[in-house]
């Protein structure tokens, strides 16, 4: 038996104790793909074998224009149906966007501001964005936002205009904390 045979013999070896174990659990194992929810494999405890085949995704059930924003002093974290986005504002301003619907990855680079009074509190930034597609193809533009809310409860407003995409808009709900 050749060394490369040996291998993967272990390998498939390996591969079945591991159906093996998982099919076995009593803890219920599903693995699915993101974000579509498309079941690729259930344990007999997580679901009944004849109810995998059956499972179509459901889709995404995130309202598309709301937005969750968790704040660092100056910096902010938010959450949206697609993506999620690390920035700062005061002065300079930066962030870095992940999308993981169209798996682009954002910088943006430019000044903004952030102010706020009481439990009202308003932030504001215009720069220069560079977005890298899944493709590799690289985009070039401008952006301009402005988040104003009141409490926990605000609105966020953004436009972008890029050399691949053209001009763009968008407003979402803010829940902020």
């Amino acid at each position: 038996v050749t060394a490369r045979r040996q291998a993967e013999m272990e390998r498939q070896k390996a591969m079945a104790q591991l159906q093996t174990s998982l099919d076995q659990s009593i803890s219920g194992i599903i693995i699915a793909d993101a974000p579509d929810g498309a079941i690729r494999y259930a344990n007999p405890a997580a679901l009944p074998p004849e109810e995998v085949e059956e499972k179509e995704p459901k889709g995404n059930h995130c309202p598309p224009d709301k937005k969750v924003d968790v704040g660092l002093a100056i910096c902010s974290i938010a959450f949206d149906c697609e993506s999620v986005e690390f920035g700062c504002a005061a002065g300079a301003a930066f962030s870095l966007k992940k999308n993981f619907v169209n798996k682009s990855t954002t910088a943006f680079v430019g000044v903004g501001v952030d102010a706020g009074v009481g439990f009202a509190k308003a932030e504001a930034t215009a720069g220069f964005t560079m977005t890298r597609h899944a493709n590799g193809d690289l985009d070039v533009g401008v952006k301009g936002e402005v988040t104003g809310r009141i409490g926990a409860i605000g609105k966020n407003y953004e436009g972008t205009v890029t050399v691949m995409e053209g001009p763009k808009g968008e407003s979402k709900d803010v829940i902020g904390f």
